[in-house]
């Protein structure tokens, strides 16, 4: 996965590597509706817990500006908690995103169909959470994209900023350090 990411970027000459974290690398978009990210991941160990965390630092105010989106709602998350979702299911948290411009914060997410609960972390305090369908898993073979909506290309919905981000399969969100 990350040779494929890495192939795109260097495809898309707008999108930047920051290197301003030290040793830490970032993707920075610059907002013009043209720079994103997107693949096909093999998202099949995901299908019953998963966790994404990032780094972020928002520069931009696009209308509804998204950070990532797997499968449009599947999983989607705004850099401003405008809608976050989860399998189809948005809820607003802006009033938890009180993160300034260009001021760093750290997003995580967590999600098991163990517990059925999607978590969401802003600066390691829990902002949300909610129960998801039983029996439910995400689903698999869908386009993940980051800095914009599925197949990307809408300055409305651009993130504009720069963002360093995992996903990985934490068992839940105890397991976050």
């Amino acid at each position: 996965m990350f040779i494929l990411v890495t192939l795109l970027i260097l495809l898309t000459p707008s999108i930047q590597i920051d290197d301003t974290l030290g040793k830490y690398k970032a993707l920075s978009f610059p907002g013009d509706g043209e720079s994103f990210v997107t693949f096909l991941p093999d998202t099949s160990p995901f299908a019953d817990v998963f966790s994404f965390c990032g780094w972020v630092r928002k520069v931009g105010s696009a209308g509804w500006p998204i950070l990532l989106a797997y499968g449009g709602e599947e999983v989607r998350i705004q850099d401003d908690g405008g809608h976050n979702c989860i399998f189809g299911t948005c809820i607003r948290l802006i009033n938890k995103f009180t993160v300034a411009k260009g001021t760093w914060f750290h997003y995580c997410s967590t999600w098991s169909s163990e517990s059925r609960q999607f978590r969401e972390y802003l600066n390691g305090k829990l902002i949300a959470s909610r129960a998801t369908t039983p029996g439910r898993h995400l689903q698999t073979g869908l386009v993940f994209t980051l800095g914009n909506w599925g197949e990307g290309g809408s300055q409305w919905l651009q993130f504009e900023g720069t963002c360093s981000t995992s996903m990985s399969t934490l068992k839940s969100s105890r397991d976050l350090k």
